[in-house]
C-alpha cells in the first residue's frame, strides 16, 4: 500500500515538474512572440501597414506555430493590413484566416471586415452577406452603426427597400457619424413609399446639416404639397426661392406657384410659376397654359394670349 502511495506521489511529481518547464518554456517563447508582435502592432497603430506586414510576418517566422494566439493575431492583423492597403490579397487573406480559426474570437471582426471591404467594392450583395453572418451586439458600439448604415445602404442599392429602413431605422435616433445620411435614406424611402409623415420628421432632423441642408428643402417642400398643405407650402419654400444654393431651385418654385394658384391667388403664383417656366428643363405645355391661366385671371390678356400660344402645336 505504502509503496503504491510513493508511486503515485513520483508520477505525480514528474507530471508537475514536466508541466512547470513546458510554462517555463512557452514563457521564454511568449517573451520573444510578444517582442516582435508588439513591434508589429505598434507599426500597424500608426499605419504604417507595409512595414507592418513584414514585421507580423517576421514575427509568425519566429513563433513557427499557426496554433499559438500570437501568431493567430499576426495573421488577422497582417490581412486588415492588406485591407488598408487596398491590396488585391485582402480579401484571400481574410477569408483564409475564417478557414484556418473558425473557433477564432476574431470571426466577427474578420467578418465585419469583409462586409466593410466588399462595400468598398460595391458589392451589395457580398456586403449583406457578411453582415448577416454577424450578431450586431457581438461589435463594438462604433463597429454596430458602421455595419447598420453600410448594410442599409446595400439593401437600398439592391432595391430592398423595407430592409434597408429597417436598417437604418437603428441609427436615426443616435448621435454619430451616420446620423444625418441615415435620416437622409429613412427620409427618401419613406417618402418614395408615400409614408409622408415619417419622412417629413427624418428630414426636418437634418435640416441644417451641411451636408443635406441644400437637398432637403425640395423634399420637405413636395411633402408638404402632396399633403395639399398649401399654406405649409408657401411659408416654409418661399423664402428658399431667394436662396443660390438650395438644389431644384425651379422645381421648388414650381410648387409656391401651385400652390398660390390652388387657393386661387393668381397673381401671387405668376413670379414662381414664371421662373419655373423660364428655367426648368422639364417644362411641359401644360405648365405654359398653367401661368396664361394665372395672367389670364390676373386680368393681363396680353401676357396670357403669349403663354397659351405656347401650348398649341406647330
Amino acid at each position: 500500500m505504502m509503496q503504491l502511495q510513493y508511486k503515485h506521489l513520483a508520477i505525480f511529481t514528474l507530471l508537475f515538474l514536466n508541466c512547470f518547464i513546458s510554462a517555463a518554456q512557452d514563457t521564454e517563447i511568449n517573451r520573444t512572440d510578444l517582442k516582435s508582435h508588439q513591434n508589429a502592432l505598434e507599426l500597424y497603430d500608426k499605419e504604417k501597414y507595409s512595414a507592418a506586414i513584414h514585421a507580423f510576418e517576421e514575427a509568425m517566422g519566429e513563433i513557427n506555430d499557426p496554433t499559438s494566439m500570437v501568431y493567430e493575431d499576426s495573421e488577422f492583423y497582417k490581412a486588415l493590413c492588406a485591407i488598408n492597403l487596398f491590396s488585391r490579397n485582402a480579401e484571400y487573406l481574410l477569408r483564409d484566416f475564417l478557414i484556418k480559426y473558425p473557433e477564432s474570437a476574431r470571426v466577427k471582426d474578420a467578418k465585419f471586415q469583409l462586409g466593410v471591404y466588399n462595400y468598398r467594392q460595391k458589392q451589395w450583395e457580398e456586403v449583406i452577406q457578411w453582415f448577416d453572418e454577424i450578431d450586431p451586439y457581438d461589435l463594438s458600439t462604433d463597429k454596430r452603426q458602421e455595419m447598420y448604415f453600410k448594410k442599409g445602404y446595400a439593401y437600398f442599392r439592391e432595391d430592398q427597400l423595407d430592409e434597408a429602413k429597417s436598417s437604418f431605422y437603428n441609427l436615426i435616433d443616435i448621435p454619430s457619424e451616420y446620423y444625418a445620411p441615415a435620416n437622409y435614406y429613412y427620409g427618401h424611402i419613406n417618402y418614395e413609399q408615400g409614408n409622408y409623415e415619417t419622412a417629413l420628421k427624418s428630414f426636418q432632423k437634418i435640416a441644417t446639416d451641411e451636408k443635406f441642408s441644400a437637398v432637403v428643402p425640395y423634399y420637405v417642400t413636395q411633402i408638404y404639397y402632396n399633403q395639399k398643405r398649401y399654406d405649409s407650402v408657401i411659408t416654409y419654400a418661399s423664402p428658399l426661392v431667394e436662396q443660390e444654393d438650395i438644389k431644384r431651385k425651379p422645381e421648388i418654385s414650381r410648387l409656391v406657384g401651385e400652390s398660390h394658384f390652388n387657393n386661387e391667388d393668381y397673381k401671387e403664383a405668376i413670379p414662381y410659376l414664371e421662373l419655373f417656366v423660364k428655367e426648368s428643363r422639364t417644362k411641359t405645355r401644360e405648365d405654359d397654359f398653367q401661368l396664361g391661366y394665372a395672367y389670364y385671371k390676373s386680368n393681363d390678356p396680353e401676357s396670357a394670349i403669349s403663354y397659351f400660344k405656347k401650348t398649341t402645336y406647330s
